[in-house]
């Protein structure tokens, strides 16, 4: 079997945030991480802790690679990758949201 897969883009913190659920959420804002094996960890762990979404800067170069999905064993399907703008706009963003 063959399959061939689109890696799916990191969605826009201001569209992530419209379509949270109601009640507490949790993310996890990434600054500083480079290493595709580290990002897949985080994003196994995160799936397990039923982490909202993981954060990227603004200029961060991380990305879905296939390293990264190799390591996180699934929890690259289940938590979203959110591209955040500036810092200071993603910040009070995430403030008004309530985080």
């Amino acid at each position: 079997v063959v399959a061939e897969v689109l890696r799916e883009e990191a969605a826009p913190l201001s569209t992530w945030l419209r379509d949270l659920p109601a009640g507490p959420q949790l993310a996890l804002w990434l600054d500083g991480v480079g290493n595709p094996h580290n990002l897949g960890a985080i994003l196994r762990s995160a799936a397990h802790f039923g982490v909202s979404a993981v954060l990227l800067p603004k200029d961060s170069t991380l990305a879905l690679s296939g390293a990264a999905a190799r390591v996180a064993e699934g929890g690259a399907e289940a938590v979203p990758m959110v591209r955040m703008g500036r810092g200071d706009n993603a910040l009070a963003q995430l403030r008004g949201a309530g985080f």
